[in-house]
């Protein structure tokens, strides 16, 4: 009984700790009743493996409410069509945190880039729309040290688990041209 219990609340917990996600890696593949838009990843120094940005929309094109976004690793040094869960320690690093939606858009932050003072508190948007031909679409915003770019690409430069630098490439609205922003550690 004891047992039980412990599992019912832990699972409670991880649920209102908005950990569990829609999405589901099957023979090392994202699968989802919903539609999977990939919006940026994230390279780290040591390896080609990287961390991937999706968002999960409805039949609708309207975010998932209970886990509108959510990373996974795309393990490219075993295939690049191989994925995985993040485990419970990178989590805390790579997660994203204060997720909120709002009609076609959701704001969030990735728990890494607080490592930094310069990108501490950053948020990142999201926003959906149908093109043309009435897919759905899905873009990602941020303001980087002043330039509002669409975020393509990041990079993480780590010693462990500690963030050295990290690069961030996009598109610059104002210029319409890529960029590459670099942010060191103070």
């Amino acid at each position: 009984m004891k047992i039980l219990l412990f599992l019912t609340t832990t699972f409670m917990l991880l649920s209102s700790l908005n950990l569990l996600a829609k999405i589901e890696i099957e023979n090392g593949s994202p699968v989802s009743d919903g539609l999977i838009l990939e919006q940026f990843h994230i390279e780290k120094s040591e390896n080609k493996n990287q961390v991937v940005y999706s968002v999960e929309l409805d039949q609708n094109c309207k975010f998932r409410e209970d886990k509108p976004i959510f990373a996974y690793w795309q393990m490219l040094e075993i295939r690049d069509d191989y994925y995985e869960r993040l485990n419970f320690l990178e989590k805390h690093y790579y997660s994203v945190t204060e997720v909120s939606v709002e009609d076609d858009s959701v704001k969030y932050q990735i728990k890494a880039f607080n490592q930094l003072a310069t990108l501490k508190n950053k948020f990142f948007t999201t926003t959906i729309q149908k093109d043309d031909k009435d897919a759905c679409t899905a873009k990602t915003f941020a303001n980087i040290e002043d330039h509002d770019l669409n975020i393509l690409n990041i990079k993480i430069y780590t010693s462990g688990m500690n963030v050295r630098k990290i690069d961030v490439s996009g598109i610059d609205l104002k210029t319409d041209q890529p960029i590459k922003i670099t942010i060191n550690k103070e």
